[in-house]
């Protein structure tokens, strides 16, 4: 069996030569032939594979031999997105080893699977490279992967006033993408909402809080910046599919954007699945929930768009040097501090709280700062504890 155009749902040289040696294990440990392939979507307990990525053919093949496929992009992605996705679940097998939430597949992942009764069967989550994470719910202490194998992370709020655009939510956004691997991108949505100052003013303010990540303001609804938006994401028709999500609140245009993606590479409508886009209370501008599931959507020129939920509240899940990245002059500024341990509080000879008193560092800044390290801290203290409950049993 063969398994054909893996690449345009994202796998690389490198996933293949792991595949070669991890494929022929565990064929070994599961006595049948697998195959990788890779989840665009889950409803419920069903887990939704990428058409194509899961598309074999008759013959006798080694675990290793992936065929990448020689022909054009776009006639592989029609061919893939008119089909659909493959329904698949986990094995007995799978489920029996599982122990928290973070183990079952998510979007994103690549899995091995095999058929059985014309069905997929998924039996092991292939490693992840990098990934949205956050705090899972419940009463457990449990990381949970909202979608994995990212390349990009575009952070999406909005300019049509609000609550739409909160500098503490940049921070935050921040701070869960530098944790997840991917390469931030931040994109303002709903240029043709607002007038020039106005998006000088936020764009301004995104730069100054981001150092040195992209800023792009677009209009999902004319077009226009997603141009620019495209060739900030370097997509090329040569290379392996990247594989982007979308991070923001309910209404600030997720979903609009990834449509506008699509009609900006400019493949045949008919080949691609548009994602539904919701609607905003004209009260307060708060965007209606109307994306209830991730799912991977191709764009055209090899770019996979991962659509997510809009947030309602956005739990960090990290370690506390994440925020080395997030606000760099803080950590920058205590290198000077008296005292290595500084806490920067009520410390004498705080470069920190110099910085703050003589207008060098905004005391918003600093005070999202402290709160962001507190979440983490209390984080670490409540794995810390699940840990020990964990040895004792």
């Amino acid at each position: 069996m063969k398994i054909r155009n893996l690449n345009v749902w994202g796998w690389t040289p490198e996933m293949e030569e792991n595949w070669k040696e991890r494929g022929q294990e565990l064929m070994g440990e599961n006595n049948s032939t697998l195959f990788p392939a890779r989840v665009i979507g889950q409803e419920h307990h069903v887990y939704l594979l990428a058409p194509g990525s899961a598309e074999m053919e008759a013959g006798e093949v080694e675990a290793g031999e992936v065929e990448t496929g020689e022909v054009e992009t776009g006639e592989v992605e029609t061919a893939a997105v008119l089909r659909d996705p493959v329904a698949a679940r986990i094995s007995g097998h799978f489920e029996s080893r599982a122990e928290k939430s973070a183990d079952y597949p998510a979007v994103g992942d690549w899995v091995a699977i095999r058929n059985e009764g014309g069905g997929s069967i998924i039996e092991e989550v292939l490693p992840r490279s990098s990934g949205l994470q956050r705090w899972a719910a419940g009463r457990k202490t449990e990381q949970q992967w909202m979608v994995s194998n990212l390349d990009y992370l575009l952070l999406v709020f909005g300019l049509d006033g609000g609550r739409n655009f909160l500098e503490s939510m940049l921070e935050r956004s921040l701070t869960t993408a530098w944790n997840s691997g991917a390469k931030p991108v931040i994109v303002l949505n709903k240029l043709d909402c607002a007038d020039t100052g106005h998006v000088r003013r936020i764009s301004a303010a995104a730069s100054e809080i981001s150092f040195g990540v992209p800023v792009c303001a677009v209009s999902a609804h004319t077009g226009e910046g997603i141009s620019r938006l495209t060739e900030l994401l370097r997509v090329t028709a040569g290379d392996s599919a990247v594989t982007l999500a979308m991070l923001g609140k309910s209404g600030v245009g997720k979903s609009a954007i990834v449509n506008a993606l699509q009609r900006e590479s400019g493949s045949p409508a008919e080949s691609l699945v548009r994602a539904k886009e919701g609607t905003q209370r004209k009260g307060d501008l708060q965007g209606r929930h109307t994306t209830t599931s991730g799912r991977i959507y191709p764009a055209g020129n090899r770019l996979l768009i991962a659509d997510l939920p809009g947030l309602r509240e956005l739990k960090i899940w990290g370690e506390e040097d994440t925020l080395d990245q997030s606000f760099p002059n803080i950590h920058e500024l205590a290198e000077d501090c008296r005292f290595r341990d500084c806490r920067h509080e009520k410390e004498p000879g705080c470069a920190v709280k110099e910085a703050i008193s003589d207008g060098r560092f905004s005391e918003r800044r600093f005070q999202s700062y402290r709160k962001l390290l507190r979440e983490l801290a209390y984080l670490e203290r409540r794995r810390e504890q699940e840990a020990r409950k964990a040895a004792k049993r």
